[in-house]
């Protein structure tokens, strides 16, 4: 057990602590603080704290010519005693001062957090070059500094975008994606302007797709940067695209294709690609009125007349098969009313077909359709004439 002093002794010890200080005997200053902090039960512990902030700051400032003479463990001590004394119960008046002057000290603080960081990241980024980008144990040390260093930096001064940079990019070079992620986007919100921050999400976006090969934080990123730019269609088609490679679930892609006609409506491509997703959930009438939409906006879509056309047919074989498949009784029962309503679907599907037909009239795939449309609906004139046509 140590020494029990009196609280006139301790005052005293602080006294002596401070003059150190003001003499720039840091480390002097540091021990003796450091013992009436971990011994003073009395009302001296906020002025203190104070002290023991200031001279560590102090420490971790102090370069002495090289970066490796920057002590990072003070600045750490230094930002937890600044918030010691943040949290403590009100001071005394004659305290007060200590208590006001934090901010002021905490934005020098974030100063030397950056410079910090930046010192290290630079000596790392040297190593690490020199090392034919492979990671050493002392490189990835060194890296590891840099980051906690920016990480307190813009902690303490989140628009500090320097320190987002350097954090963001000591995580990306310590492999250590997790926390890359969630830098990234503390960065991306730092950006002082909209074109800056888009430029970052779609640096950052390249960066999880090509380099990291991470589809999931690759969504994820693009699934935020949707959030913060609704109509931006790049973002939009990467997503759409993505997705679809990926073989993500087709709820998640008729979100993003009901995204797409949202943000551009006037876009027949939009309609389409919704059209081509309602189809592959056999929702026939909202593809029907998505393709109808693409139609309206690009007459000489080829292939949204032939998918329109297509679905209206397809039902209509679809009943034909259904009754292929009825006993006689059932036959008795329902064949005609499966009949009529296999011709309203050939019915619908004709036109399309014909204007295909008139688009391209030595399509092989449409004749066939066509001769099969005009004979479930006795069109004999319009058979006829096709057959004719027929080379």
């Amino acid at each position: 057990m140590g020494i029990i002093l009196p609280g006139a002794a301790f005052g005293q010890t602080l006294s002596e602590a401070k003059a150190a200080f003001s003499e720039r005997r840091y480390e002097i200053a540091r021990q003796m603080l450091d013992f009436v902090i971990e011994n003073d039960s009395l009302a001296t512990s906020l002025e203190a704290f104070y002290w023991r902030a200031r001279t560590n700051a102090a420490i971790a400032a102090d370069i002495r010519g090289t970066f490796t003479g920057q002590d990072t463990s003070a600045l750490f001590q230094a930002h937890r005693d600044y918030q010691s004394v943040k949290q403590m119960g009100p001071p005394p008046d004659s305290l007060q001062n200590y208590r006001d002057s934090v901010r002021l000290w905490l934005d020098t603080l974030q100063f030397t957090a950056t410079n910090i960081a930046g010192n290290y990241y630079k000596q790392a980024y040297r190593f690490y070059q020199d090392q034919g980008g492979n990671l050493e144990r002392d490189t990835r040390l060194l890296f590891r500094v840099a980051l906690k260093s920016a990480q307190l930096a813009r902690q303490l001064q989140p628009r500090d975008t320097l320190s987002h940079n350097i954090a963001t990019y000591s995580a990306y070079l310590l492999q250590d994606y997790a926390v890359f992620y969630e830098e990234a986007l503390a960065l991306i919100k730092s950006m002082p302007n909209e074109a800056l921050k888009r430029e970052r999400y779609q640096n950052i976006i390249e960066t999880f797709r090509d380099k990291i090969n991470d589809l999931d934080k690759t969504l994820s990123m693009l699934d935020r940067a949707i959030e913060d730019f609704p109509n931006d269609r790049a973002f939009l088609d990467t997503r759409l695209d993505l997705r679809s490679k990926i073989g993500e679930n087709e709820g998640k892609l008729l979100e993003d294709a009901l995204d797409k006609v949202a943000a551009f409506p006037d876009d027949p491509l939009n309609h389409y690609n919704l059209a081509v997703i309602y189809q592959r959930l056999k929702q026939h009438e909202p593809a029907a009125q998505a393709y109808q939409i693409c139609i309206r906006l690009d007459p000489s879509n080829y292939s949204a007349i032939y998918n329109l056309g297509g679905i209206f047919y397809n039902q209509g074989i679809e009943k034909l098969h259904q009754i292929n498949r009825m006993t006689f009784t059932e036959y008795q029962k329902q064949g005609k009313t499966y009949e009529q309503e296999a011709n309203v679907f050939f019915e619908k599907a004709e036109p399309y077909f014909e204007e295909l037909q008139q688009m391209d009239a030595d399509e092989e795939m449409i004749l066939p359709i066509l001769q099969q449309i005009y004979k479930r609906l006795n069109r004999t004139e319009k058979l006829q004439a096709l057959l004719q046509a027929k080379p």
